[in-house]
C-alpha cells in the first residue's frame, strides 16, 4: 500500500479519458495520480515545487492507478466510500467533488441519501445504499477525525466564514506561496476570533486575509 509520496509535480491536468490529475517526479520516476477536481487550484499553485501527496493505490486485474489527495482525512474518506457496493473509484471521486468531508461525513451519518445525488452517476437507490451500508463505520471516522485534531478535515460553519470569502482569501495565500494544509488551519483559527455574530459583520476577504496572515507568522 502506498500512502503517501513526496515530490517535486511536473504536471497538473485534465484528461478527457483520466479526469483531473497531476505526475509527479519521485527519484526520477514520473508517477501519476488522479485527483479531486476541487484539489487543481491549490495543487496547480504548487507546480515545480516539492509537495506531499496522501494516496491510495487501487489495484485490479485491468488497473494500477494510485489516487492522491492533498489531506490524509480526505484519502481514508476516500478509502471508506470505496467499502459501499457499488461504489468504484469514479463514483467515490464524484462524490468528493460534489461534497467536502464534512458535508459527505454529516450527510451519511445523519441518515440524509439526498445530498448524495448530487454527484455524477449517484442515484437515490446507490446513495441510500451508501447512507445504510457506512453510517457507522463514518460515524467512527468522523470521532477519529475529531480526537487527532485534524483542523483540515472539518470547515468551519458556513456562517462563519462563507465561501466567497474564504476562496477569495485563499488565492491570495496560495499566490504568496502558503501550503493548502497551512491555509486551511490558518481560516479555521478565525473562527477563535471572536462570537459568530461578531465575525458575522467583519467578514470581508480582506479581513480574513488580514487575520489569516497574522495567524500564518506566529504558526508557520
Amino acid at each position: 500500500m502506498i500512502n503517501q509520496l513526496t515530490g517535486t509535480l511536473l504536471h497538473v491536468g485534465t484528461s478527457p479519458f483520466k479526469g483531473p490529475y497531476v505526475v509527479c517526479n519521485l527519484n526520477g520516476m514520473g508517477l501519476e495520480c488522479l485527483v479531486l477536481q476541487r484539489s487543481l487550484p491549490s495543487l496547480q499553485a504548487s507546480l515545480n515545487q516539492e509537495t506531499t501527496l496522501f494516496t491510495v493505490l487501487i489495484v485490479r486485474e485491468d488497473l494500477l492507478q494510485l489516487v492522491g489527495f492533498v489531506t490524509p482525512t480526505e484519502r481514508d474518506l476516500f478509502a471508506l466510500l470505496q467499502q459501499a457496493s457499488g461504489v468504484g473509484l469514479r463514483t467515490a471521486l464524484a462524490l468528493m467533488d460534489a461534497l467536502s468531508v464534512s458535508e459527505l461525513a454529516s450527510a451519511i451519518v445523519a441518515n440524509e441519501s439526498k445530498p448524495l445525488t448530487v454527484a455524477k452517476g449517484v442515484g437515490p437507490k446507490l446513495a441510500q445504499k451508501i447512507v445504510l451500508e457506512l453510517k457507522e463505520k463514518i460515524a467512527t471516522f468522523q470521532q477519529s477525525v475529531a480526537l487527532l485534531g485534524d483542523s483540515t478535515a472539518m470547515p468551519l460553519p458556513a456562517h462563519t466564514l462563507p465561501a466567497d470569502v474564504a476562496s477569495e482569501a485563499e488565492a491570495v495565500l496560495l499566490s504568496l506561496g502558503y501550503h493548502p494544509q497551512e491555509i486551511a488551519q490558518g481560516l479555521r483559527a478565525i473562527h477563535g476570533a471572536g462570537t459568530g455574530e461578531t465575525l458575522d459583520k467583519k467578514l470581508t476577504a480582506e479581513w480574513v486575509l488580514q487575520k489569516a496572515l497574522q495567524w500564518l507568522a506566529t504558526h508557520v
